[in-house]
């Protein structure tokens, strides 16, 4: 049986993940965040150290999720990365850059 604490981990996770691609970083804030989960704001900072936290941690598990794809080939994730071209692929609906990707 899961814990209380991964099943909070767990809903702040999905509940930022919905609000973050629907937003973006800035416009997801950390109440809409608790809102959604049906948490308090403090599980946020217990779990993740805060919004940033939070962010990076929906980032690694989006990457994750990415690098398992069939035909995922890390050359030219490399290639991306070290050009100013990938500013297109981390640019959020409204066409800014969130903070942790700059």
């Amino acid at each position: 049986m899961a814990r209380a604490s991964d099943y909070t981990r767990q809903s702040i996770m999905k509940a930022a993940v919905a609000l973050f691609a629907e937003r973006g970083y800035e416009g997801a804030s950390v109440r809409a965040i608790v809102s959604k989960a049906g948490v308090n704001q403090a599980a946020i900072n217990y779990h993740f150290k805060g919004k940033d936290g939070l962010y990076l941690e929906v980032l690694k598990v989006a990457f994750e999720g990415y690098t398992r794809l069939d035909g995922f080939d890390p050359e030219k994730l490399k290639t991306c990365l070290s050009t100013r071209h990938c500013e297109a692929l981390c640019a959020n609906n409204s066409g800014r850059f969130s903070p942790a990707m700059r």
